[in-house]
């Protein structure tokens, strides 16, 4: 691993000339900062979060140089980790940051009330939330102690005004989906769900099958049993898929072009056509959701999908939450909206960086 003084050799400069550069000081030429630069990115070189010298304004309000990620509910990290798309959201806080040379550490709080180690010997500089249930008075009352942002929140729960708030905008993915299969000339379409009660996937299917309408077509829904259960089986979403691909239809009726909620439940939707002698992409069109690589590179062709940018939240939470940490004194709450994106079939993930509501 890289240190400061290899960057100094490098950069053929002196390690207090390094230092200052690190620190925004200004008192450096600009042929001397670009060299540094250069070594700092050929090298590799991630300074750490917390190190001795003034502290430029990007490092105001970093003391311990820890990011705590305290999952509040019923899903666990190592939960996380199982369910759809939420490793992406992980990796964009990961990655966010190492960027700034900083360290994060897990903790969960099954039911929402006690206060983690970390936060009750204030070992965190700031805050990262994800969860589903409502936060104790007392756990509240810790957090309200040090920067804090929620990194998605179901929409199912009212968002706190105490905390600033990153998550996508879901709001956009029901119309996506209606304008990309329409505008394939498809007329006879179907949605096909897991959770009808989801409140994420019922936004979806109802302004997919109102759009689908308003453009001059059908949608079809088929859904799994009305039940908000997040640990759905392999079973269940077979049998999902099943029915979905029985569902299709003859003669001019035959459904061409199918929006199914999520991409975990697409690949089940597109083995059973190919079982079925229906050839994706070529009989029947589809769009999934999350853009979730272990299943999006399951199916060849690859289908389209709704990128909700999840790695773009973690990594945009971070940035929120640091600029939280050296604005203490504003009371403003904020919230950031990361805007999904298309991706035709046959197209890998894109780096575009969509959002609303920046502070």
């Amino acid at each position: 691993m890289a240190s400061i003084v290899d960057v100094a050799k490098l950069a053929n400069v002196s390690v207090a000339t390094v230092s200052r550069i690190l620190n925004d000081e200004r008192n450096v030429t600009p042929e001397t900062t670009k060299l540094v630069e250069v070594a700092i990115k050929e090298l590799g070189y991630v300074p750490k979060a917390v190190r001795p010298g003034p502290k430029p304004k990007n490092r105001k309000g970093i003391t311990t140089g820890t990011i705590a990620f305290i999952s509040v509910g019923s899903f666990s990290p190592v939960d996380m980790y199982r369910m759809p798309a939420f490793p992406s959201l992980l990796g964009g806080i990961q990655r966010g940051i190492e960027r700034h040379g900083m360290e994060l550490v897990l903790a969960h709080l099954p039911e929402g009330k006690a206060v983690p180690p970390v936060l009750a010997r204030r070992r965190a500089d700031g805050v990262l939330l994800f969860g589903f249930e409502t936060l104790s008075t007392q756990l509240k009352r810790a957090l309200n102690r040090v920067p804090a942002v929620w990194c998605f929140l179901r929409d199912s729960v009212a968002p706190s005004t105490d905390f600033d708030h990153v998550l996508y905008d879901n709001s956009h993915v029901g119309r996506m989906a209606a304008d990309y299969l329409l505008g394939r000339k498809h007329r006879n379409l179907m949605f096909v769900g897991s959770r009808p009660n989801h409140q994420a996937f019922a936004e979806r299917r109802d302004q997919f099958v109102a759009l689908v309408a308003a453009g001059g077509g059908t949608a079809k829904v088929v859904e799994g049993i009305a039940k908000n259960d997040d640990a759905l089986t392999p079973s269940r979403l077979e049998e999902i898929a099943q029915r979905a691909v029985a569902g299709l239809g003859d003669g001019a009726a035959r459904t061409t072009g199918i929006f199914v909620s999520s991409d975990d439940l697409m690949v089940r939707v597109y083995n059973q056509l190919k079982q079925h002698g229906v050839e994706p992409g070529k009989d029947v069109d589809l769009i999934g959701c999350n853009n979730d690589k272990q299943y999006m590179d399951q199916m060849h062709p690859r289908p389209a999908t709704v990128d909700i940018k999840l790695d773009l939240v973690g990594e945009r939470a971070v940035e929120q939450l640091l600029w939280r940490m050296s604005h203490p004194g504003d009371i403003a709450q904020a919230q950031l909206l990361i805007k999904p994106e298309v991706l035709p079939a046959g197209k890998p993930a894109g780096k575009v960086p969509l959002c609303s509501g920046l502070p």
